[in-house]
């Protein structure tokens, strides 16, 4: 249980210190040769309206209350999908520097709590990693 929890922190923290740019880099370019076209905007800015929504079921705050919430004994089909919407629209973002490495945080969570998510020990304790990241990015990205 220990060994989970410290290869979850050590894959969060690789994912943070590797995903700010060095010093004096011009910083990353849109994945896959994506350009900031006016539709793309759109798709970005729907998917952290949705992110921010404090009243929808895919929204930062609720799945994060959701996912606080899971024990051992929970049904987790449901939170699984409001984990994966949150996921999907995290992809579509690109945060400002302050809270881009709270998103690659949070989605590096949201994976590893899908892959704990048949174990009921190891799934309580991703659980609590990802809620904890989600609040912390729904703080920076929705103020």
């Amino acid at each position: 249980m220990n060994r989970f929890l410290t290869s979850a922190c050590a894959v969060l923290l690789l994912t943070i210190a590797c995903s700010n740019p060095p010093a004096g880099s011009p910083g990353r370019s849109p994945a896959g040769g994506a350009t900031n076209a006016p539709g793309m905007t759109d798709v970005v800015g729907s998917a952290q309206e949705q992110l921010c929504d404090e009243q929808s079921p895919t929204g930062l705050a609720m799945v994060a209350d959701e996912v606080a919430a899971v024990d051992e004994n929970t049904d987790v089909t449901q939170v699984n999908a409001s984990v994966n919407a949150v996921l999907a629209n995290l992809a579509q973002i690109q945060g400002d520097d302050a809270s881009e490495p709270l998103r690659a945080a949070a989605a590096s969570a949201g994976q590893a709590f899908q892959q704990a998510i048949s174990d009921p020990t190891t799934r309580t304790q991703a659980a609590t990693a990802l809620a904890q990241a989600l609040n912390d990015l729904e703080a920076a990205l929705c103020g």
